[in-house]
């Protein structure tokens, strides 16, 4: 398993899991945490997808009984396209805050002292975002390895809930 897929299972562990897809489907690779998401989804496992309002869905969230939150978003880290990392929400870029909408960092942070959970972001490195562009080659290789994984690492038991 991978150093990724390691760090994830030990994550994950004996912890109620719930994975929440962030990103605009119309945006190219912007679409890949939706993507995971539905994957999921379709398999009946705990995900829900947020489009790019995350703060919409924090009482869904909040109220799932999830301990271990874990968003799937397309991050612009500097790294070569569909290249991966788990981040902390301090480890974010406060970047997308303004009056209308607060930063993912700041969802985050918010549910972990409202929820009493944990909070990481799979990010995923984008080749583009450009509205109506498909989803480029790396970053859909990326979204399926990255849903394989999840599958495995996700109970049973978590599946019968959702």
């Amino acid at each position: 398993m991978s150093s990724l897929g390691t760090t994830l299972r030990r994550w994950m562990a004996r912890e109620p899991a719930l994975v929440v897809g962030v990103g605009n489907e119309l945006r190219g690779d912007d679409a890949v945490g939706a993507q995971v998401a539905k994957s999921l989804r379709n398999q009946g496992l705990p995900a829900v997808l947020v489009g790019d309002v995350p703060e919409a869905y924090t009482d869904v969230i909040r109220t799932s009984g999830c301990t271990r939150i874990l968003f799937v978003d397309a991050v612009d880290m500097g790294a070569e396209p569909g290249e991966t990392a788990l981040l902390e929400p301090d480890q974010l870029a406060d970047t997308r805050h303004d009056t209308h909408r607060p930063s993912l960092a700041l969802v985050m942070q918010y549910l972990e002292q409202t929820a009493n959970c944990d909070c990481l972001l799979l990010g995923v490195q984008p080749a583009q975002v450009a509205l109506g562009q498909p989803m480029s080659r790396e970053v859909r290789r990326s979204a399926e390895v990255l849903t394989e994984l999840l599958c495995r690492l996700l109970s049973k038991r978590q599946r019968a809930r959702w």
